[in-house]
C-alpha cells in the first residue's frame, strides 16, 4: 500500500494567560478594585491558561500549554519615571507569590516565562494602581522567538526496510531544509522504528514557524552494486507551531517486494551471482531490476559474457525460458542466464521446429536445415561475433585444396559485405 497522506498535519495556536487577579479570582475595573484588609497596596495572583485545539500528522486532539510546567517567571515593572526593577521571581509555579505589596501610582509591567526552555512575554501593559486596594492586571504570554520543534515517529511493519531518507522544504518559498538526509533506523525485539527530531532547543535543528512539506523514502537493499529499491513513501504538510513540539507516531505499511537474482553457470559447473553492470548487455537506457513490486512489468536484461551468446533466462531448476515479469507476478525469481557458444548445428536427423531458444545450439539438439539455422542466427546475431554452422557433424563450406581429398572451411558469417 502506497501511503501518501496530503494535508494531514501538526497545528497549534497555543497562548498561556496568565491573570494577576483579586484574590476571590475576579477581574474588576480599577474603581472597582476591592480594598485590602489592612489597607496596603497589593498584586494578588491566579494563573490561568488556555486550551486550543491542533491538529498533528495523525490525529486531532486539544492541547494546551500546562501553566504548571512553566518556569523562570519574572515580573518587571518600571514605576513613573523610576528605572525598571523586578518585582518577583519565581522558580516554578508553584513558587509563585500569591500577592506582592507595591506601590501606588502609574506602572508598566513586563511578565517573563519560559516552557521548555523556550522564552515567552507579554510586555509594555500599563496600568495606574490604586492605593489601599487589590489591584488586578492580565498577561498573554506569547512566544518571543516564532520557532518550534517536531517529534515523528514511524513503526515500521516491513523488516525489509534498511535505509530511510527525509526530504524537508518550506511551503511558502520551497527553501529545501533537507534533500534526502538519512534517518537512524532502530530495532527492538525485532520491531524496526525510525523518529525524525528538530528539537526547538536547539539553534541548528529548531524550525521556524510555518507549513513545510516532508517527506519519507523507504528503501531495501545494501550498499553495493545491487543498491537500493525505494520501498515506499510518506508524504505529509508538517505545521510548525512557535514554543510547540509538532508529533505524530505512524504505523506504516510497506508495497510487497520480490526480488529478482541472476546467476549464470561456468565452464565448471558452479555457480555464479551477476550483480554488476558489466555482465548486463545494457542499452542508454535501461537498468539491472533486482526488485519488483506487484503489479510491476519488466523486461528482463540481457547477459553479456565475452565471445558467447546470450540465449536467454531459465528458471532455476527449470527448463522454462523467461523474458519478462508479468504484472500478476508474485515470486522472487532465480534466473539462470543460458550461454551458449557462437555455433549452430545442422543434420538431416534434426528438424526446424524452433520450440526453444537453444534449438540448435548442441549437436543432441540440431536443425534440419541451413535455412533454420539462418533464422536462428539471425535472432542472435551480434555485430562482433562469427558464426560457425556444422552440418552432419563436419565443419563444412567453401572446398579448398584439389584431388580427391578437398577439405572444408567453416561457414563463416558476419556483418561484413561480401562474407558468407
Amino acid at each position: 500500500m502506497n501511503n501518501k497522506i496530503k494535508y494531514i498535519a501538526g497545528t497549534a495556536f497555543l497562548l498561556a494567560t496568565l491573570l494577576i487577579v483579586s484574590c476571590k479570582g475576579m477581574v474588576s475595573q480599577k474603581n472597582e478594585e476591592p480594598s485590602s484588609q489592612d489597607e496596603k497596596t497589593y498584586l494578588t495572583l491566579q494563573v490561568n491558561n488556555r486550551r486550543q485545539t491542533y491538529r498533528t500528522l495523525a490525529y486531532d486532539k486539544n492541547q494546551a500549554f500546562e501553566i504548571e510546567k512553566f518556569t523562570d517567571f519574572v515580573l518587571v515593572g518600571k514605576y513613573e519615571n523610576e528605572e525598571e526593577k523586578n518585582l518577583f521571581e519565581a522558580a516554578s509555579y508553584s513558587d509563585l507569590p500569591q500577592k506582592i505589596e507595591i506601590t501606588s501610582g502609574q506602572w508598566e509591567f513586563s511578565l517573563y516565562a519560559k516552557y521548555n526552555n523556550i522564552e515567552f512575554s507579554d510586555e509594555g501593559k500599563s496600568q495606574y494602581i490604586m492605593k489601599g486596594k487589590e489591584n488586578s492586571i492580565s498577561f498573554t504570554l506569547k512566544p518571543v522567538e516564532e520557532f518550534g520543534g517536531c517529534d515523528i515517529s514511524f513503526t515500521l511493519t516491513d523488516s525489509q526496510v534498511s535505509k530511510v531518507e527525509v526530504t524537508l522544504k518550506s511551503s511558502s518559498d520551497g527553501t529545501i531544509i533537507l534533500d534526502k538526509s538519512p534517518l537512524q533506523i532502530s530495532e527492538n525485539n525485532g520491531a524496526k522504528t525510525v523518529s525524525f527530531k528538530r528539537s526547538m532547543a536547539s539553534e541548528s535543528e529548531r524550525l521556524a514557524s510555518g507549513r513545510y512539506y516532508a517527506r519519507f523514502d523507504f528503501y531495501t537493499g545494501q550498499e553495493g552494486p545491487k543498491g537500493y529499491a525505494l520501498l515506499n513513501e510518506y508524504e505529509s504538510y508538517l505545521i510548525i507551531t512557535a514554543a510547540f513540539t509538532t508529533s505524530a507516531n505512524i504505523a506504516l505499511d510497506f508495497n510487497e517486494l520480490y526480488t529478482i537474482t541472476y546467476k549464470y553457470m561456468t565452464d565448471e559447473g558452479a555457480e555464479v551471482e551477476l550483480v554488476d553492470a558489466a555482465n548486463f548487455a545494457l542499452g542508454s537506457n535501461s537498468f539491472i531490476p533486482f526488485y519488483y513490486s506487484k503489479g510491476s512489468e519488466i523486461t528482463l536484461p540481457k547477459a553479456k559474457q565475452e565471445n558467447k551468446v546470450f540465449l536467454g533466462w531459465k528458471k532455476q531448476a527449470s527448463e522454462e525460458y523467461i523474458s519478462e515479469i508479468k504484472a500478476t507476478d508474485q515470486t522472487n525469481f532465480t534466473l539462470v542466464a543460458q550461454i551458449a557458444e557462437p555455433v549452430l548445428y545442422v543434420s538431416e536427423d534434426g528438424d526446424d521446429s524452433i520450440d526453444s531458444n537453444d534449438k540448435g545450439f548442441t549437436s543432441a539438439n540440431p536443425l534440419k536445415t541451413i535455412e533454420a539455422a539462418c533464422k536462428q542466427l539471425k535472432q542472435f546475431c551480434e555485430s562482433d561475433f562469427d558464426w560457425t554452422i556444422y552440418i552432419n557433424g563436419e565443419v563444412t563450406g567453401i572446398p579448398t585444396g584439389s584431388g580427391n581429398n578437398p577439405t572444408y572451411g567453416p561457414i563463416i558469417i558476419s556483418d561484413e559485405e561480401n562474407e558468407e
